[in-house]
């Protein structure tokens, strides 16, 4: 991978990252409000419709992201180039303990 290549993907997922941070904090504070509603003996049912249907959402820009990334990926690497940092990623995910599998990614590449 050239130096232009590195720092185009760099960038991409630098933004994509910057992007998420807001969605990941407004998901965890969905999921408190939606265990807080889940605490309470009188559940609120319409309350609960709420907070599930605005976590879904979230999860959905998560995934959109996700998809965005990985065409980006794609338009800045060639196909030898993507198979071996995808292999790296997989490598790397599995090092961590990892529960993505085959075509999971990290939210940045590793250096080469």
């Amino acid at each position: 991978m050239s130096r232009e290549q590195q720092k185009q993907l760099e960038a991409s997922f630098h933004d994509s990252e910057t992007r998420m941070r807001d969605v990941m904090t407004r998901i965890r504070d969905r999921h408190k409000e939606l265990n807080e509603v889940y605490a309470a003996y009188d559940l609120d049912r319409a309350k609960a419709r709420g907070l599930i249907r605005e976590l879904a959402d979230l999860h959905r820009k998560v995934l959109e992201s996700r998809t965005d990334n990985e065409e980006r990926m794609r338009k800045v690497l060639t196909r030898e180039q993507f198979d071996k940092l995808r292999a790296l990623l997989d490598r790397e995910w599995k090092r961590r303990g990892g529960f993505r599998g085959s075509g999971g990614s990290p939210s940045q590449p590793p250096s080469p």
